[in-house]
């Protein structure tokens, strides 16, 4: 696991619906803190797929602003309250919240 996680990481901001031009890539964003029961990942590499496209046009709602990225691989970065161990569960598009450079996904006991 990081010892020092940076401040700031990278990742691609959607603020409101719509087509190409509501993609914003920044390198100003938050690094997320794992909460009760979470790892946050770092991840290596990440996956834009069709429901980041579904989420972006409003076809499926999703909250705004959001980080795109629904899919990821990479080491734990930190680890929140409760966590036991590092055992991370399949990752899929309904295990919120999701970040570009860093994940946090629930901790399996």
């Amino acid at each position: 696991m990081a010892t020092s996680l940076p401040k700031t990481m990278a990742g691609i901001l959607v603020e409101k619906t719509g087509g190409t031009e509501v993609l914003q890539y920044r390198t100003d964003l938050p690094v997320p803190v794992p909460k009760e029961n979470e790892v946050l990942v770092k991840n290596d590499v990440i996956g834009i797929n069709f429901i980041d496209i579904y989420f972006r046009t409003g076809l499926y709602v999703a909250p705004k602003p959001e980080i795109l990225g629904k899919e990821g691989a990479g080491e734990v970065a930190a680890v929140g309250i409760g966590v036991a161990g590092t055992h991370i569960p399949p990752l899929s598009p309904k295990t919120p919240p999701r970040h570009l450079n860093y994940l946090r996904v629930r901790s399996i006991r």
